[in-house]
């Protein structure tokens, strides 16, 4: 049977369930990929992928995102498709994800 189909910034449990944009995975956790440490955890999974530029973040108004983090041997960060917001509500704000403001633009980020 068809799998539900999700969209960025929608919960999933498999890769499966992310097809918009096509290459779109499930995102459950981001490690450090110099310590292996984890940087990012996204409660209930969402749908996202690398990216350089927000067109290629699927349907719909998502913008392409940077989450940094430090610690550990250097910084590292992922560019990270996510939907755009312009308040926590907008983010499955009762799983922790918040709209994080930068340069005027707000994006959903993980707890």
């Amino acid at each position: 049977g068809a799998g539900r189909s999700a969209r960025v910034g929608e919960p999933c449990t498999s890769d499966a369930e992310c097809t918009d944009p096509p290459d779109a995975v499930c995102f459950t956790t981001f490690e450090n990929p110099l310590t292996g440490g984890l940087v990012a955890s996204f409660p209930g999974g969402f749908c996202s992928k690398g990216c350089e530029g927000s067109e290629e973040c699927g349907s719909g108004d998502n913008g392409c995102a940077t989450l940094s983090m430090s610690g550990g041997g250097g910084g590292s960060s992922l560019q990270y498709c996510t939907p755009s917001c312009s308040s926590n509500a907008e983010c499955r704000e009762a799983e922790g994800y918040r709209c994080m403001m930068i340069f005027g633009f707000g994006f959903c980020t993980p707890p």
